[in-house]
Formats: structure tokens, C-alpha cells, sequence
């Protein structure tokens, strides 16, 4: 039996700048500029997949749109950063999270 060839698909994804969120509170929540939500079609309120462009492996979040937040910038709750084990200004990857059973 051959192996199939499996064709990739581009996952949408949005590619920022890690901020610590003033909000302190739980953990599993990313707020992202408004603007980007429409641009990768994404919802606010989806779950979706946070990494560092080194290691594939992350955390799922909430995404939340803010108008209030830079465009190049996802604001991240302290205990999430701690998961990533990443720092103000490092980079993270936002991709659409699905469930699939």
C-alpha cells in the first residue's frame, strides 16, 4: 500500500509582536487590533493557536479585537507568556484553531 501524497494547506495566520496585557486576571486570552481579525478571517470569541515561530508547540486561546491595540502588537496575558516562555517583543504566531474528531 502506497503512502498518499498529503497536499498542505495554507492555515491563515497572523505573525506579531508579544506584549504582556495590563489585565490581569486568567490566563487564555488574546486581544489583536480589530483590523487583523478581518484580515485572516478570523471571529472574536474564536479559539485559536499561539506559538513562537521556533517551537510549533503553544498554547489555545480566545482571540479578542481591540481597536485599542497596535496593529503589529498581540497583547498577552502574563501566565500565557510564562507557557510560551517568551518576552515583551518576541514573536508569536496566531493560526485558526480546529477541532477536528
Amino acid at each position: 500500500m502506497e503512502k498518499e501524497e498529503v497536499e498542505e494547506i495554507e492555515v491563515p495566520k497572523l505573525e506579531l509582536k508579544a506584549k504582556t496585557s495590563r489585565i490581569k486576571g486568567q490566563p487564555g486570552l488574546v486581544r489583536v487590533h480589530e483590523s487583523l481579525v478581518e484580515d485572516v478571517d478570523f471571529n472574536a470569541g474564536d479559539k485559536v493557536f499561539m506559538c513562537t515561530p521556533e517551537i510549533d508547540k503553544g498554547v489555545i486561546v480566545k482571540l479578542n479585537a481591540d481597536k485599542f491595540i497596535p496593529t503589529d502588537v498581540a497583547s498577552i496575558r502574563k501566565r500565557d507568556m510564562d507557557k510560551l516562555n517568551i518576552q515583551d517583543g518576541d514573536t508569536v504566531i496566531i493560526k485558526n484553531y480546529k477541532k477536528y474528531t
